[in-house]
């Protein structure tokens, strides 16, 4: 089991942080993944996955400070983290 994180600095900005790891763990999945949800094609599931990194990426670059078409496109694709979390497995 994982030790606690008790440090109050690694809380700090924790949504930039999080948005960070998210983003790295997405570029990963994308590397390796080998197929898509149910009803969809592999293309689509790409274009899906790269909406989703380039949010997060997008939040942890800017630390949470975007413009509004930034902030459309954040919105779009953390909506789409959650819609097909459940399906990012391999």
């Amino acid at each position: 089991m994982k030790k606690p994180i008790v440090d109050q600095d690694a809380c700090y900005n924790m949504n930039v942080t999080l948005a960070d790891v998210i983003a790295q763990h997405l570029r990963a999945f994308i590397e390796c993944n080998v197929s898509s949800p149910v009803g969809m094609d592999g293309d689509e599931w790409a274009e899906m996955l790269e909406k989703m990194a380039a949010a997060f990426e997008t939040y942890a670059v800017k630390n949470g400070a975007l413009d509004e078409d930034e902030k459309a496109q954040v919105k779009e694709g953390m909506r789409l983290f959650v819609k097909y979390f459940d399906d990012l497995w391999y």
